[in-house]
């Protein structure tokens, strides 16, 4: 999920943002257990997966950063250990959690391994990768079920998750998990997709935890899925995008649009499931494509009185927001 445009650091959007410093919502003390990893509370998190820079993710104050695992997904070298490792650091010298993005729902033709298969050519694509999505161009959805996809993602002793453990990454951020949903009717006979998309992010907990017990997995979205126990024993948190405010298909003219609040059973069924994550003392991030320092404001009151920990951020996600809206 990465969009061609670069950061433009807005003069306006540095006065809004400037607005938003201590903003904060008391978490109540029923989810005092939650959002804790490694002993650590996390109480505030960043999001960023374009023009990632190590001194500036090392400089900001985030708890938690969401990032790639490369400069520029479609020409940058990867991150080595010595760049995660000062990212990793706090500028009060405390430790902070950096987290490495991967698809697994959608194979990305800006990837080292798309040129390494050649898959340029639909010949070589076939039966696995399948229609683009047409919000994120570049971005094919994928049978993840198929051997060959999960070898590339998991197996192969040069795996994408194993390059990323070797970078010296916390943990992994489990993009478009919720394909699974486009897959429904179309998996093999006697399964069901989204049995498959478990299994499958099961696999990934086990198998990196037996590497690394430490090493953490953190699905976005599909929070559907929050009502299978034992996917919630696989993962470590999830991340959720708009809660409570849906910006719509995203337009790279105005990545901040006016944001439209969700109805109000859609935000409630979404909360229900996060909260048995929280239930679970597992970490609950939120982000919110909202830049109205009044409305940041109101969300992240609301959000963090559920026990979340809110992000608000553009929706291109080009560049960290300037101050962090931290939970205490």
């Amino acid at each position: 999920m990465v969009c061609v445009l670069k950061s433009v650091r807005l003069q306006a959007l540095g006065m809004i943002a400037s607005l938003l410093v201590g903003l904060a919502g008391a978490v109540t003390p029923a989810f005092a257990d939650a959002n804790v990893v490694q002993g650590q509370q996390i109480k505030s998190w960043g999001y960023q997966l374009q023009n990632d820079d190590p001194a500036t993710i090392a400089n900001s104050p985030y708890d938690l950063v969401v990032m790639d695992y490369q400069r520029d997904p479609a020409i940058g070298p990867p991150f080595t250990p010595a760049e995660l490792a000062r990212m990793k650091k706090k500028p009060d010298g405390s430790r902070r959690f950096v987290i490495a993005y991967i698809s697994i729902g959608e194979a990305e033709n800006y990837r080292y391994y798309w040129g390494d298969r050649n898959w340029g050519d639909i010949r070589n694509r076939t039966p696995l990768i399948e229609k683009e999505n047409p919000e994120w161009p570049g971005n094919l959805s994928v049978k993840y079920w198929e051997q060959e996809w999960q070898n590339l993602i998991l197996n192969d002793a040069d795996s994408y998750i194993n390059r990323i453990m070797d970078a010296g990454f916390d943990g992994i951020y489990l993009d478009k998990i919720d394909i699974a949903d486009d897959y429904q009717g179309k998996t093999p006979a006697g399964t069901v997709a989204s049995d498959l998309m478990i299994q499958f992010v099961r696999k990934i907990s086990i198998v990196t935890k037996l590497r690394n017990k430490n090493f953490l997995t953190i699905a976005q979205n599909a929070e559907g899925l929050l009502d299978d126990d034992d996917y919630r024993a696989a993962i470590d948190g999830i991340g959720k995008e708009s809660v409570l405010y849906s910006e719509g298909l995203f337009d790279p003219k105005n990545p901040f649009k006016d944001p439209v609040r969700n109805d109000a059973p859609s935000i409630k069924e979404t909360k229900r499931l996060l909260s048995k994550l929280t239930a679970d003392g597992k970490l609950v991030l939120c982000v919110e494509y909202i830049n109205k320092a009044a409305l940041v404001q109101t969300a992240a009151t609301e959000l963090n009185k559920d026990g979340f920990v809110a992000y608000f951020g553009p929706r291109d996600l080009a560049h960290l927001a300037y101050t962090e809206v931290a939970s205490k």
